[in-house]
């Protein structure tokens, strides 16, 4: 986890930074790294993330310190773009909102909390607990791997670290 984090940290952004507290709703974004200083959020409609047909396209999200989505958001992923190519790297702690639809790999320094009946695909905290309530999370192919049951429950980091490669890749 650490590697991963720390590799996506360190990418050098593709784009102009965005804003402060940015608001990604109703936007589209082209394969690439994107550098928010502060948090953004998917607050204002749905996020697109179109591949421009190229179903290796690689989106990194570095995110100084929240990550906010909003109930009923969603990530579309559009032009073959691949839930297993997205990172969203967060210097602090991620939430999702109650039934949202998130795609792509979190990776937050501190925690993640997912809302009820939001659906995301990997969620990985570094140095605190990826709390779900009634969730469904996918995995890089976008099959469904596991849910929460009802209520809030809350799960402890990994007992051993994973690897770049099971990062990518997926755990098995």
């Amino acid at each position: 986890m650490t590697t991963a984090y720390n590799d996506a940290a360190g990418r050098t952004p593709t784009a102009p930074a965005l804003g402060d507290a940015e608001d990604l709703g109703g936007k589209t974004f082209y394969p690439g790294v994107y550098n928010s200083a502060s948090s953004l959020q998917i607050t204002a409609g749905d996020l697109t993330l179109d591949a421009q047909g190229d179903p290796n396209a690689v989106f990194i999200f570095q995110i100084g310190s929240a990550l906010i989505t909003a109930s009923n958001s969603e990530v579309i992923l559009a032009g073959r773009a691949q839930s297993s190519n997205i990172f969203w790297q967060v210097g602090s702690s991620a939430t999702l909102g109650t039934n949202s639809t998130f795609n792509g790999t979190i990776l937050a320094y501190t925690s993640i909390t997912a809302k009820t009946g939001a659906m995301a695909g990997r969620l990985l905290a570094m140095n605190g607990a990826v709390t779900l309530d009634n969730n469904t999370l996918t995995n890089g192919s976008n099959a469904t791997t596991g849910s929460a049951g009802a209520g809030a429950e809350s799960f402890p980091l990994l007992s051993a670290p994973l690897s770049y490669f099971e990062m990518v890749n997926g755990c098995h």
